[in-house]
């Protein structure tokens, strides 16, 4: 059983930027679409250098790092 968790300045409570971000990029849109396409790349790309296989999902990762994603991934 784990008594407590320690962190500092990481994004327990949410990323500013990220909710920035994602108010920027509007649901659905071209924009939205593309930014998902680079940040699936980048993950791609890290993939391929370091021999892993992991699924890449830029969107996802983007909500699970606003403020209400981190919160709704904290209460679970």
């Amino acid at each position: 059983r784990i008594a407590s968790i320690t962190s500092i300045d990481g994004v327990n409570k949410g990323s500013k930027v990220a909710d920035v971000v994602r108010g920027i990029l509007p649901p659905g849109s071209y924009v939205e679409g593309g930014a998902n396409a680079i940040a699936n790349a980048l993950g791609d790309l890290i993939n391929a250098l370091s021999g892993a296989d992991n699924p890449q999902n830029g969107l996802a990762a983007l909500e699970t790092l606003t403020t209400p994603g981190t919160t709704s991934l904290n209460d679970a």
